[in-house]
């Protein structure tokens, strides 16, 4: 059974990850409790000694990518050993964890369903004639951890489980005696990596909290007419934006603004990098999508020009295809967080306007993008 199952996982991790879906993999160690009830039902049987509640714990995971428009929520398959020297026990589950932003932290909690194999490697009572010293059963879990990104593949985090289960080993060494060994529920904790496919250095360029908006000032200094009876003080630059007031058209711009020769604030270009053949908004660029919806629902004479493109492996239809998508998707967040359609237009161009070279890896990646710009009326 533990080979099977190790088999499995080993099987997955050496496809080519992002061509199945395969957001990420992880392992995690520690240690796993699993507290024994014993339930005499004739006679009274005293065990040979206490069978060992500690496990050494092990785990391998992977989540799955694009199965939710939400990308908080991520679809999980684990494998688990937890081994002492009395027990072996196996299992494989599945289910959904819910992501949340905590400053530099990602927490996470997770729903867990699936099956556990548990045997015995010793008999816990030498004189018994009959002894059912393996079982299988149903198990559900809860699961609640928290990560810290070391780069942007590599991420250290801790995490524990809540089991419920039903193991049994019944012991007979008598007729007149019989009793059941149940273990009904255990728990982990542990620490381990989760490595993430499909992050690149061009994400990591363009990954940003905030718009890039630089502080730019001006001093201007005006030479004031003073005469005994009267002093006049005029600030040519009211806002200190380098905008004499006379041309400035957008007043009391906040200091630390960058502003174009109107004086209104200037808003850089941003870059989102996609997955191969992935359409689906990486949860990493939502603060900053939101910064800058907040932006134009406060500014409506300013609008978003938003382009999807793609590498050049497929056809150019197919590719023409993903880059209406990807574009179309970066459009429908700003819009589903307050920006008005007219300050938006989107398109895909495909294949066009490569920013890399095609012939490797790390170019195409820089090609699967989308790109937004921003302009005033």
């Amino acid at each position: 059974m533990k080979k099977i199952l190790l088999s499995l996982l080993l099987a997955s991790t050496l496809v080519n990850a992002e061509s199945i879906g395969i957001d990420s993999v992880g392992a995690n160690l520690g240690l796993a409790g699993m507290p024994t009830d014993q339930v005499d039902k004739s006679g009274s049987l005293t065990l040979d000694r206490d069978p060992d509640e500690l496990y050494f714990h092990g785990e391998l995971y992977t989540l799955i990518g694009g199965v939710f428009s939400d990308t908080s929520y991520k679809p999980t398959l684990n494998v688990i050993a937890n081994i002492n020297s009395d027990f072996n026990n196996y299992m494989l589950l599945a289910g959904v964890n819910k992501y949340f932003e905590y400053e530099t932290y990602d927490l996470y909690l997770g729903l867990l369903a699936g099956a556990g194999y548990q045997n015995w490697s010793y008999n816990p009572l030498h004189s018994t004639q009959t002894t059912d010293k393996s079982s299988s059963s149903p198990v559900g879990a809860i699961q609640a951890g928290a990560e810290y990104d070391l780069t942007n593949s590599l991420h250290l985090g801790v995490n524990t489980k809540l089991y419920a289960h039903q193991y049994t080993a019944v012991l007979e060494p008598t007729t007149s005696t019989s009793s059941e060994i149940n273990h009904n529920f255990s728990y982990s904790l542990s620490v381990g990596l989760r490595y993430s496919f499909g992050e690149t250095a061009q994400e990591s360029s363009t990954k940003q909290e905030t718009p890039a908006i630089t502080e730019e000032t001006a001093a201007v200094s005006q030479e004031q007419e003073v005469t005994p009876e009267v002093v006049a003080v005029i600030d040519p630059d009211k806002d200190k934006d380098g905008v004499l007031n006379e041309n400035d058209i957008c007043a009391n711009t906040p200091l630390d603004k960058t502003v174009d020769k109107d004086g209104c604030q200037k808003l850089d270009s941003f870059t989102i990098a996609f997955a191969p053949l992935y359409i689906t908004l990486q949860e990493k660029y939502h603060k900053t999508l939101q910064t800058y919806a907040n932006f134009l629902k406060e500014h409506p004479s300013y609008s978003a020009k938003v382009i999807g493109y793609t590498d050049a492996i497929g056809s150019e239809k197919i590719n023409q295809q993903l880059s209406e998508a990807r574009a179309d998707i970066v459009a429908t967040y700003l819009m589903i967080n307050g920006v008005s359609s007219k300050q938006i237009s989107y398109e895909g161009k495909g294949e066009a306007n490569p920013i890399g070279d095609n012939s490797t890896e790390e170019g195409r990646a820089k090609n699967r993008r989308v790109a937004i710009s921003f302009s005033r009326k």
